[in-house]
């Protein structure tokens, strides 16, 4: 790790790499530069496990959130949806729906995914 002087942290550096001390932050995620087969076994995450398994692991170990994770985007693109919605109806479920629904319909996919090779299995196997 690299102290930093003060002034240029506050300068040169974003509030998410640098730590109220002025060293570097946790390292990146590595998720936003994994290939689809990487994130669909979540193979991006092993070394994070690997490390886990041998030793505890301490709070510098962790990556860094990943951007679209944040909860400042996440609470900012909820409260855009939210807002367009008339004052007399909020609805929370739908504007939760909404928001997330990539990641729900990337779920259902492969989730049906899933199941179908589970029923297939046994089909192919007695055949």
């Amino acid at each position: 790790m690299v102290v930093k002087d003060v002034e240029e942290v506050a300068v040169t550096e974003t509030p998410s790499t640098v730590s109220s001390e002025g060293v570097d932050g946790p390292p990146p995620s590595p998720e936003p530069h994994a290939n689809v087969f990487s994130r669909i076994v979540l193979a991006w995450a092993f070394p994070l496990v690997w490390k886990g398994f041998k030793t505890p692991l301490q709070g510098d170990d962790v990556w860094d959130l990943n951007p679209r994770n944040r909860a400042e985007v996440v609470a900012n693109k909820f409260e855009q949806v939210y807002a367009t919605y008339p004052d007399d109806k909020p609805r929370l479920i739908k504007t939760m729906f909404r928001v997330s629904r990539g990641l729900f319909f990337y779920t259902v996919i492969l989730e049906l995914l899933f199941i179908a090779f589970g029923i297939a299995s046994p089909l192919i196997v007695n055949r």
